[in-house]
């Protein structure tokens, strides 16, 4: 996505364009993104119980390790969400905007 919204902002003459294909894009993304995210949080944590004990081995089975992934079924669709607005933050920042979020 990161390629297309730099693509899209270099090549389209007119400005209020290249926003209004951008914009469409990036809302797009993100509601498919949300979407995936409440489906797979939705049958994720309804079926991770039953799933853990067979793709853990027994010995992880007393450990943490059942909570952490509990908790990363929650965190990956963050993340997804994260990354596809940082792409979009990445390609139409300037290298001064961009130096200061760095910091």
């Amino acid at each position: 996505m990161r390629l297309y919204f730099s693509k899209t902002f270099a090549q389209e003459a007119n400005v209020d364009s290249a926003l209004k294909d951008v914009a469409t894009a990036l809302t797009s993304l993100v509601s498919i993104q949300l979407e995936l995210s409440i489906f797979s949080l939705a049958f994720g944590t309804a079926y991770l119980p039953i799933l853990l004990p067979i793709l853990l081995p027994p010995r992880y089975m007393a450990t943490s390790a059942p909570q952490i992934l509990a908790a990363w079924a929650w965190y990956i669709p963050v993340l997804a969400v994260n990354g596809g607005l940082e792409g979009f933050v990445a390609s139409v920042a300037n290298p001064k905007e961009l130096n200061r979020q760095s910091r």
